[in-house]
């Protein structure tokens, strides 16, 4: 396997690695790729949403081929940007920037933001007190 061949498995099992422990699932990007595909709204949310998503499943796909199919050791399927990708991806999911973690962030603002509006604006019953006669 060439350096470039190697550094892009190496990005790739971090990645996924810290997706499974996410998720407790046995398939960490796979579980990732499949969070994102079970959200219909994420790209009115999430501005990167589906180019992120486009990008993990072309990810999986070079990984795919170097795990699965015969002669593409020595066939250099993927580019520094690709490694330096998923990298930086992974550095988003410590820090909670990655596309999921920014969806939840939104909808619990959103709640958050709903919850405060319906307090402010649900009339409040005064109590009356009789007065003495």
């Amino acid at each position: 396997m060439s350096e470039i061949n190697d550094e892009f498995m190496e990005a790739f099992k971090h990645l996924d690695k810290i997706c499974r422990e996410m998720f407790h699932a046995e398939r960490g990007i796979t579980t990732y790729i499949n969070e994102m595909e079970r959200i219909p709204n994420g790209s009115g949310v999430v501005s990167n949403w589906n180019s992120t998503l486009r990008r993990l499943k072309e990810l999986r796909h070079i990984r795919n081929q170097y795990s699965h199919e015969i002669g593409t050791s020595y066939t250099e399927l993927c580019t520094w940007e690709d490694v330096d990708w998923l990298n930086v991806f992974y550095e988003d999911i410590l820090n909670t920037r990655d596309p999921l973690a920014q969806y939840r962030s939104a909808m619990a603002f959103r709640a958050r933001r709903t919850n405060t509006t319906k307090q402010v604006a649900a009339p409040t019953k005064r109590q009356v007190t009789p007065r003495p006669v």
